[in-house]
């Protein structure tokens, strides 16, 4: 019975070094992505490129929110005349 019941937690712990495997070889790719884009083989992206590849590869879960265009410019306040 002391078989059995190791192979079962060893399977459960294979299980778990290949869900954190997974994980690692999403943020390693980001990571490539983000040096890529810093040695110049990717033109043309946003600034935060690297940022947000990076967060989202580390959290994958969290959700993100668009990035805004500008805000809208405010109304000027007239002047009144003398």
């Amino acid at each position: 019975m002391d078989d059995t019941e190791s192979q079962a937690e060893l399977r459960q712990r294979i299980a778990a070094l290949e869900a954190e495997l997974a994980q690692l070889r999403a943020i390693e790719a980001a990571a490539r992505e983000a040096h890529a884009f810093f040695a110049g083989r990717r033109p043309g992206f946003a600034m935060t490129y690297p940022r947000d590849i990076l967060g989202a590869a580390l959290e994958p879960d969290k959700p993100r929110r668009g990035t805004k265009a500008g805000a809208a410019p405010r109304a000027r306040a007239r002047r009144r005349k003398p």
